[in-house]
This record gives structure tokens, sequence and C-alpha cells, in this order.
């Protein structure tokens, strides 16, 4: 028998918990398959320190509050990465996690399986195998740091498998690790559908989005209106809370679609699934907030991150690994092509006169990035 133990800092508390949700529903396959999975996971400071959910041991390690919420805050979490001095905490929180895990690995495993690289593949122990699954939040916090890029590259050097749930994510490691993760291995978490109804309709569209800039509510709005102009009055209730919730409300009103848009706010799973089993559609309008195309559209990419993708194209020869697959998949295996996720005019203005843009593919790939092929001039 197989003998895995997962690493991760998000792990449910009980039984129905939708924190680690999908990482739950993974172990409880694996152990179906006949795998042997233990859990060691962040816990609070009154947390139980070992206990047993649908059959799988869990070790929880107990954290303070204020480490705890900075977790799980990734603003907060990137913050810290940015500030060599800041990294304390962090660093207590690897030891506890490494020390927990080096605790379950001593009683017998064949592999580690960490979920998300900070912290919980920086805090896995060495001396196993290790599988690494590269998730959303993961992808944003190596853009946000010097130091966090210079410690994924470290981690995932000596990793033995890296996963990835989408292909953006894979694709902006390797951007900055080198390290290649193949499509067979960018695997979407399992979700647990058993039980969950279908939805009933009536009551328009919902959409689930952060009101921010990123979340770009504002484009679903306009589609409200766009619909209404053409005799279509489709309802809409927008799920989230963000800094621009006025704005939004008086978009709406300029829009003149006041009436068919609702904010109700942030809500708990359980109140948002109501919403979904009532409703005709989902708008997903979330542009990644991560990608080079939108920093450079809304102008926060920082001279430091300029300076690193200089270095990145002098250092590698080119910015990106060619694709892997023959004349006219999107590149060339030759060491005078390469790929970036840029627009055009932040390049040639920004980056480096070596390098021109030969094709421009919009689009393309996943989260909303375009993709650009470079040619050496």
């Amino acid at each position: 028998m197989v003998r895995v133990v997962f690493l991760t800092h998000n792990y449910p508390r009980w039984p129905g918990d939708y924190s680690g949700a999908a990482v739950a529903v993974l172990a409880r396959a694996l152990v179906r398959r006949g795998v042997s999975v233990r859990v060691v996971a962040m816990g609070g400071e009154d947390a139980a320190e070992r206990i047993e959910q649908d059959g799988i041991p869990i070790r929880r390690v107990r954290i303070p509050s204020r480490l705890g919420q900075t977790v799980f805050d990734q603003d907060a979490f990137a913050a810290r990465l940015r500030s060599p001095r800041r990294w304390e905490l962090l660093l207590r929180l690897r030891r506890r996690l490494r020390l927990a895990a080096e605790r379950e690995v001593s009683a017998g495993a064949d592999l580690v399986h960490a979920h998300w690289w900070m912290p919980s593949g920086w805090a896995a122990p060495p001396r196993v195998p290790q599988v690494l699954t590269l998730q959303g939040t993961d992808a944003g916090l190596i853009r946000s740091s010097r130091l966090a890029r210079a410690a994924a590259r470290r981690l995932l050097g000596r990793t033995t498998l890296i996963t990835a749930v989408s292909r953006s994510i894979g694709e902006t490691f390797q951007n900055v690790t080198g390290r290649f993760v193949g499509t067979e291995h960018v695997h979407p978490l399992p979700i647990e559908s058993r039980g969950r109804p279908w939805t009933r309709g009536g009551s328009g569209a919902v959409m689930m989005a952060r009101l921010d800039a990123a979340g770009r509510v504002g484009l679903a709005l306009e589609t409200i209106a766009l619909l209404a102009s053409r005799g279509h009055k489709l309802p809409l209730t927008v799920i989230g809370e963000g800094r621009r919730r006025d704005a939004l409300q008086q978009q709406a009103r300029h829009l003149g679609v006041s009436e068919l848009v609702r904010f109700v706010g942030g809500m708990p799973p359980d109140q948002a699934l109501g919403h979904l089993a009532r409703a005709d559609l989902m708008l997903l309008t979330t542009q990644g907030e991560h990608t080079v195309a939108h920093t450079h559209r809304v102008g926060q990419r920082s001279p430091e991150q300029l300076t690193d993708i200089r270095e990145a194209l002098r250092e590698s020869g080119f910015w990106y690994a060619p694709e892997y697959g023959e004349v006219g998949d999107h590149g060339l295996a030759n060491a005078d092509w390469g790929i970036a996720f840029l627009t055009p005019e932040w390049l040639l203005a920004k980056a480096t006169p070596d390098w021109r843009v030969a094709a421009f593919h919009p689009g393309r790939v996943e989260g909303n990035q375009d993709l650009y092929v470079l040619e050496r001039r």
C-alpha cells in the first residue's frame, strides 16, 4: 500500500467545511483506491492536535491567529514576501509545518504531497519524494517578491513532480523557475458534486467576484444594459465585496439598470449556493489580475519587475522556453525564438531592444493572457 502524507495550510476543519474542500475530496478519492493518506494541516490556537475525518488521520499544527490571518489573506501574505525583515513569521510557520510533517514521515511515508508551494511546499521535508500542486494564489505570490521567486526556483528544482490546477499557473512557474510543467500534469482539483441540486432557474444571472478592477463587474453591468436595450431584461445578482461597490452601483444607475441589479455583498458558501440554485446563468468576468497584460494596462508594473524581466531575457537568451512541439504550434524550436505573455507596446518600450514581436495571438491561452512570439533582432 502506498503511504502519502498531505501537507497543506488549508484543509476542512469539520465535515462539510468549504475551506480546502477540494484537497479533502482528493484525499478521500485516494483512500478509495487503496492509498493510505494522512494529513498535516494548519489549525487555530485551540485546535485539537490529532483528529480523524472521513477515516483520514489529521495532525493539526497550532499557530497564532495573527499568523493564520496572514496566510489566508493573499495581500497580507504578499506584503510579507516583499520584505526580508518580515519573513520572520513565515519562517516560524515553516519550521512548525516541517516538524509536524517530519513526524508523519518518520511514522512511514512513501511521498509527501504538498498543496500550494507557499507555505506547504516550502516546508516539505526534503528526504522523501515530493509531489507539489500549484494553485492560483501561488502564481500571484511569486510575481510579488524577488525573494519568493528565488525560494520557488530552489524548491521546484528539488521537487520530484510538479502539478498545476491550470495551464496558466503552470506556465507562470515555467517562466519564473524554468521547471517545465507538462500538459499531462495539469489537473483541476476535484469537486464533490453528489447531493448538489441542478439549478432551477427563474432569478436571472448571478456572478461571484471581488468588486475591484480585476473582477470587471462593470463589464457585467454593461452586458445587462445592452440586453435591456434590446428588450431582454435580465436580472443580475452580484455576490462579493470590494472597494468599488459604490462606484459600481453608481455605474448601474448611470446605465439605467439599477432596478435589474442587486449587490448582495459577501456571504457564506451555503447562502451563495442558494443564489446559484435559482440562477438561469452565471457570469464570469474576472480577468487574471496577475497577468502581465493586466498589470501593464492598469500601470502596476514596478521598476523592480521590469529589471527582473530584462535580466531574464538577457541571461536565458530568450524570454520563455519555446513550446514543446513541431513548428506551427505557437513557437519554434530555435534559440532565436521565444514566447512571452506581454503587450507589444510594453515590450518594445520597456523590455529590451534585442527583441521584436514576430507574432501576436490574442486570447490563445488560459487566464486571459495574450501570446506573443519574440524574435531576436
